[in-house]
């Protein structure tokens, strides 16, 4: 059975493979805007987390993108060292805008 790929989903863009007769994913093509340092000033957004988006990257997904479904976007254009409980509160994030998130997707 195909697998099926939201619009949304990080591996929208990567070919389904079929290991061990279980149909899964090779490795992610990642998205060129996930670079954030190679972006225009005006496409990167700063976001602060607080109190109540600590260690939650769906909920800076919805306040930034409009859905929790691109929480893989925050999490692999910031590349945190260790995402366990990531981010902390008044950490700054430097993430892809949403006009360049949704052209790509």
């Amino acid at each position: 059975m195909p697998i099926e790929v939201s619009s949304t989903s990080r591996f929208r863009n990567t070919e389904p493979i079929v290991a061990d007769g279980v149909d899964t994913f090779g490795m992610l093509n990642r998205f060129s805007f996930l670079d954030v340092d190679s972006l225009n000033e005006t496409d990167i957004i700063e976001f602060v987390v607080d109190g109540s988006s600590a260690g939650r990257p769906d909920l800076i997904s919805t306040r930034v993108y409009g859905i929790p479904f691109l929480s893989w976007v925050v999490i692999l254009a910031s590349n945190p060292e260790n995402p366990l409980n990531w981010p902390l509160t008044h950490t700054v994030l430097k993430l892809p805008s949403k006009s360049v998130v949704f052209a790509e997707l």
